[in-house]
């Protein structure tokens, strides 16, 4: 039965948490005036510590000693105020004989952070011979202490140079007696290496007893606090290695091992009791436990709070602190320190958004948004206070251990309310668990029935994936047919590009235009080929066919690419080598190795062309002076649509296709095909290809070449009606050049309406002539009249 409403638990823990700070008496402390401190009527056993705070006497750019103020009176630069750094001190320096001072000089100036100077004040006691004590606080950066002529203690060493003085930084507690009624202390400080200078935090005056005891309360207090923030940061770095599903439970740990770190490294440096770090290392440690602490706070904010955290704010938190981590990692103390001010900046801006954005969530009721609020609430309010204390604008103290105490506390509270939500789902599922089983039998009958339709439903599915797949097959023969009518339509406007661009008067005009077509031709038919070779409707003309006039036909075709960047081809052939192969598909496979090794050949480079002699098989190889392939590019060079990588090359992109296209032809011809190559040494390609006879080529030359027609069985065929209506039709096309594709078909148009089969079988071999590209079949074809 729950006795009071939820929110009432969390008034009560504020208040519980607010009590810690304490609420007694606020008792006005005696404080020092004009570098004197009057305690003669001031009891410490009822009364407590003194803090030695106020005006005390202020030399600058001067180390005394009690002897000097006995003998003279050395001149003082001022009274400051302590606890506070002497940067904003201003100073007037002594009047100079005959010389007016200016009017800043008269107002005085600001010191700064970087130098030397003497603090000393005189305390009156109410007895002689008392056991006191003296609870001295880190000072920036080296100080020596005098109880009247006696040096009672020290850090580092005093230096009136940054090279004189070795810094150091930690408090220490001394004890004294005092033998009189007054008690002269004289503080000697140099700063040369932080960007503040000076006591900036109070010294305490007590009993012997007092100072002991105030002293354990802080051990105890800090230890408290470093020992369960410690234990909490193991507890979620635990879980989140056990369980690996939760990232705020990481950065939660996180956030707690760097807490811990800072604690052991300010106010009281309790790291030193466990290993001696010199100065500049410990004030690295303190400012990288700062910067880094707010990475996974904001990580663990984003996480928790995802739709009030935006990502853009933790992504720029992230960057600026890893930044800032870095530059105290690298620079020296003197400069790092100088970035406080930007994290101090970061973080209150930061903190100040997140705090609104936690409202906000609180708000939308979020799941331990309150919780995390009154927690994150604490935690912002020590950020602050400590901000200011540190810039001097307050004078309150270090509160950064109260506010992380408050965050973890309320965290862990947090914490507990999910696990016993946690236990409570698995109650209930437990219970859901027990009435299952209680009910298996009718449950897995329900089950049954539900796999059975499902079944019928993924069997009705399957038909329906079967008709999409048979759908999308049809649509993939589609696609094949569109690209093969694509490539025609093509083709055909590229053939009158070239022949435009060859009849023109101006070579120089047209040159791109011509060299473009041809490439463009070149990679036209390479597509068609390749689709024809693996649909197995390629027909190849095999014969006996000169590799001498192949290879100079190739050169040739390739002369504007080859002239283009000034290479030498070089020809390595054998005389009277004939083959067995189609002559264009042949002569179109050493177009794409040429233009190939011109690509990868730089300027001015060396080409050669060799012919070799391999039992029934002659071998051609095509070397370049290029760059080379990469071995791991070798394997799959004549693949579809691959090419060798470009950034490495530094070449311009190709389809792929060129090959691929010489691989099908070759092998089609009972031939192999390969390439070697060596880094930085070239590469070459070769293909193999049966021998021809010499004999067989010779009786070609004397019958008529197939493919030629035989010009007195169609004279016999044709009539003279026909004759006469196929003569100005030839006489037109045979102006044209085989580029003219649309020329020679507009020609062709005047036959259209012609219904003889002669005709028309005459007109449908011109057109699969322009399409192979075949100048000869088409001038035999021109030849059947004589004209």
């Amino acid at each position: 039965m729950r006795i009071l409403p939820q929110r009432s638990y969390y008034y009560i823990l504020i208040g519980l948490l607010l009590g810690l700070t304490g609420c007694g008496k606020h008792q006005i402390k005696p404080k020092l005036v004009s570098g004197k401190l009057d305690l003669t009527s001031y009891h410490f056993e009822k009364s407590g510590l003194v803090q030695l705070n106020g005006e005390w006497e202020f030399y600058w750019q001067n180390f005394y000693v009690l002897e000097d103020f006995q003998k003279t009176s050395p001149q003082l630069s001022g009274l400051i105020e302590v606890p506070q750094s002497w940067n904003s001190f201003k100073y007037q320096p002594p009047k100079t004989k005959g010389r007016k001072p200016s009017s800043k000089q008269m107002m005085g100036t600001a010191i700064g952070g970087k130098g030397y100077a003497t603090y000393r004040c005189m305390i009156s006691l109410p007895h002689k011979n008392m056991r006191l004590a003296l609870k001295i606080p880190p000072i920036s950066t080296a100080y020596k202490l005098y109880v009247g002529k006696q040096l009672m203690s020290s850090t580092g060493g005093i230096g009136k140079s940054k090279q004189a003085e070795v810094p150091d930084h930690y408090p220490s507690i001394i004890e004294l007696t005092n033998h009189s009624h007054q008690l002269e202390l004289i503080l000697q400080v140099s700063n040369h290496h932080h960007t503040k200078g000076g006591i900036r935090y109070p010294l305490r005056l007590g009993l012997k007893s007092q100072i002991s005891q105030h002293q354990k309360g802080i051990n105890i207090i800090t230890f408290f606090l470093i020992g369960s923030i410690l234990i909490m940061a193991l507890h979620h770095i635990g879980i989140y290695w056990t369980r690996r599903k939760s990232d705020s439970t990481l950065y939660f740990g996180l956030i707690c091992l760097a807490s811990v770190f800072r604690l052991l490294i300010i106010d009281e440096y309790f790291i030193k009791d466990f290993y001696y770090f010199s100065w500049a290392t410990t004030l690295r440690l303190e400012y990288l436990t700062m910067n880094a602490a707010v990475i996974p706070m904001v990580l663990m904010l984003n996480k928790l709070f995802p739709k009030e955290i935006s990502k853009w704010f933790v992504n720029t938190l992230a960057v600026i602190f890893s930044l800032l981590t870095v530059l105290v990692l690298l620079l020296p103390p003197e400069l790092f320190a100088q970035t406080l001010p930007i994290s101090q900046i970061v973080i209150l801006l930061g903190g100040l958004y997140t705090f609104v954005r936690v409202i906000q969530s609180v708000l939308r009721q979020r799941e331990g948004a309150l919780l995390y609020m009154i927690g994150y609430t604490f935690f912002l309010i020590s950020i602050i206070n400590d901000v200011l204390y540190n810039q001097d604008v307050i004078n309150t103290g270090n509160f950064f251990a109260v506010g992380v105490f408050a965050f973890i506390f309320f965290q862990a509270l947090l914490l507990a309310r999910r696990f016993s939500k946690a236990f409570q789902r698995a109650e209930r599922f437990s219970s859901e668990l027990n009435y299952t089983n209680r009910n298996l039998e009718r449950l897995v009958e329900v089950r049954t029935k539900d796999l059975k339709e499902s079944n019928t439903k993924l069997n009705e599915y399957l038909v329906e994936l079967d008709a999409i797949n048979e759908k999308l097959m049809e649509l993939d023969r589609f696609k094949q047919q569109m690209m093969g009518m694509i490539v025609h339509d093509l083709k055909n406007p590229l053939n009158s590009i070239i022949g435009l661009s060859s009849q023109q008067q101006d070579p120089r005009f047209f040159e791109n235009i011509h060299q473009s077509g041809q490439r463009m031709y070149h990679l036209v038919m390479n597509i068609l080929d390749v689709q024809k070779f693996e649909e197995s409707k390629m027909q190849l003309q095999i014969k006996d066919v000169l590799l001498e006039e192949i290879v100079n036909e190739a050169v040739q075709q390739t002369n504007y690419v080859i002239q283009e960047k000034q290479h030498q081809v070089i020809l390595h052939l054998l005389p009277d080598t004939v083959i067995k192969a189609d002559r264009e598909i042949s002569t179109r496979v050493l177009i794409n190795l040429l233009t190939n090794a011109a690509k990868y050949t730089p300027y001015g480079g060396q080409i050669d062309i060799f012919v070799e002699d391999e039992s029934a098989f002659y071998k051609v190889l095509v070397k370049d002076s290029g760059v080379g392939i990469p071995k791991e590019q070798l394997e799959k060079i004549f693949d579809k649509f691959h090419q060798v990588t470009q950034k490495k090359l530094g070449r311009t992109r190709s389809t792929g296709l060129g090959l691929t296209f010489c691989k099908l032809a070759i092998e089609a011809q009972e031939g192999t095909i390969g390439v070697s190559s060596e880094r930085n040494k070239g590469a070459t390609f070769w293909f193999t290809i049966p021998k021809g006879k010499l004999t067989s080529l010779d009786a070609q030359n004397d019958t008529p070449h197939e493919g030629r027609l035989d010009k007195p069985t169609i004279l016999q065929t044709l009539s003279d009606r026909e004759k006469d209506l196929l003569f100005p039709v030839i006489q037109k096309i045979a102006g044209l050049e085989i580029y003219q594709t649309s020329k020679i078909k507009e020609a062709l148009m005047m036959l259209k309406d012609s219904d003889s089969e002669r005709i028309q079988y005459w007109i449908n071999e011109i057109e699969d002539t322009l399409f192979a590209h075949n100048e000869q079949r088409l001038q035999a074809l021109l030849n059947i009249i004589d004209r």
